[in-house]
């Protein structure tokens, strides 16, 4: 009950935050999104996940949801289904208390979805920790819950920027047509009057373009494309480094295809997965990269003694690679 302890930990002396000058809450909410659809793609085979003309919409994301949990969450342990419940319990009152007159007198609408919606993840995002299959993916809700554990805030989203305007929300007029017409809002409450506000690209449809660039030019492992020239195609899109940087082209949209299997790579470049040889190049490309990790922490773990440190604290990678074994040996990924 570790996990659900230390929450319940941070809502004792919980208050929400009086600043709404970062946007980290759209940040968090954006690497929340990102990993619903990749857990996704891992788990089932989505094809519009490979649809160029993807957009990202609020239906999308309950049914993402709804997918997850189908197919993940195995959890019948009474004492955790009733800790969980606790939680919840705890989470409603601890946040209506602290909105106040806030939650009595203000946009009750909007602030009831921000709840609900927040109050969700938080219990999604303890729950999966008991999930059977938790270490082979990343857990999908750990992002939302720092959007109240670490910004202090309640929020929601809409696929539609302008419902949330009347909660302040502007938009850049400058963004490129590809982007701009691919906007996520969100809008989240804390202890101020007003909403905080902001939004974000939806990445995905640009991400299939990419994919499919990569197809369409036969970029298989014998004629991966460079970084450099990814990066140049996208340029041409009309998408400008303002909007995107190299950087965020390599995070955003090159990462999250590798991570989803529909990419692969090796030291020259990027491709697409097509057949065997593709994915035993890109394996073995990857093993050797793993393999230089492994030597680099062998290396740490040596000098152990020397700093007067438990070896155990510097063995964690081999401790992983066990866990990963007595896994499979007891059937927990089936």
């Amino acid at each position: 009950m570790e996990n659900i302890t230390s929450i319940n930990k941070s809502l004792d002396n919980f208050e929400f935050s009086e600043s709404y000058r970062g946007k980290a809450f759209v940040k968090n909410f954006n690497s929340h999104v990102d990993s619903l659809m990749e857990t996704c793609s891992s788990l089932y085979d989505l094809p519009v996940i490979e649809d160029p003309n993807f957009n990202f919409t609020n239906l999308i994301y309950w049914q993402f949801e709804a997918l997850i949990l189908e197919k993940l969450d195995d959890v019948i342990e009474q004492d955790v289904l009733n800790a969980l419940d606790n939680l919840e319990d705890k989470l409603y009152s601890t946040l209506i208390k602290n909105l106040g007159q806030f939650y009595r007198n203000g946009n009750t609408n909007w602030i009831n979805k921000m709840l609900d919606m927040t109050i969700n993840n938080i219990v999604l995002a303890a729950k999966y920790e008991y999930f059977s299959q938790r270490d082979h993916f990343k857990n999908p809700w750990i992002d939302a819950m720092g959007i109240l554990i670490d910004n202090k805030l309640i929020y929601t989203f809409s696929d539609d920027v302008t419902e949330l305007k009347g909660l302040g929300l502007k938009i850049n007029q400058k963004e490129s047509q590809l982007v701009s017409d691919k906007l996520i809002g969100v809008a989240g409450k804390g202890h101020k009057k007003d909403f905080a506000t902001g939004y974000f690209r939806d990445l995905t449809a640009l991400r299939n373009m990419l994919y499919n660039i990569l197809d369409s030019q036969n970029n298989n492992s014998s004629n991966p494309l460079k970084r450099e020239k990814i990066v140049d195609e996208i340029r041409t899109m009309g998408i400008k480094e303002s909007e995107l940087s190299d950087n965020n082209i390599q995070s955003w949209l090159i990462n999250p295809l590798k991570r989803s299997n529909r990419i692969g790579s090796n030291k020259d470049g990027y491709f697409v997965i097509k057949n065997s040889d593709d994915l035993i190049i890109s394996y073995n490309s990857h093993f050797e990269n793993f393999k230089g990790f492994y030597r680099t922490l062998e290396r740490h773990k040596r000098l152990a003694k020397q700093y007067d440190i438990p070896e155990a604290i510097l063995n964690k990678h081999n401790s992983f690679i066990q866990d990963l074994n007595t896994d499979k040996n007891t059937g927990s990924n089936s």
